[in-house]
């Protein structure tokens, strides 16, 4: 709006919010072939990761469990498992225990896991 201040920035320090401008971060090959990701959060001490994945074309992962909740918003393409397809806008979650293979097409995702449970263990 015209005419009006800006507010100035705070400080926050420890409790400031955290901006990710993912323009500006480059795609990291994760240890499953065909898969790419965006780290958005990662907090080891409390578990937590959250991070952006692009599945190339094809890309299937293998049978594998869930050792935790495991969630997923789908932005782009879809994801096919034993259990369903999920599709771009849809948003789907794993209980704890949940075995699974995943086939899917050309995709681009959010995905939340327990920080334990990388891409490196499936």
């Amino acid at each position: 709006m015209s005419g009006e201040e800006k507010r100035p920035l705070m400080n926050y320090g420890d409790l400031a919010s955290h901006y990710v401008h993912l323009s500006e971060q480059p795609w990291k090959p994760t240890p499953s072939p065909g898969i790419d990701m965006k780290i958005l959060l990662s907090v080891p001490e409390a578990g937590l990761l959250t991070a952006l994945f692009r599945w190339a074309p094809g890309t299937e992962l293998p049978l594998h469990e869930h050792v935790e909740i495991e969630q997923a918003h789908v932005l782009e393409g879809n994801i096919v498992d034993d259990e369903g397809e999920v599709r771009k806008g849809d948003y789907v979650w794993h209980p704890k225990g949940n075995n699974q293979h995943i086939a899917r097409s050309r995709c681009t995702h959010t995905f939340t896991l327990p920080e334990a449970e990388s891409l490196s263990r499936r």
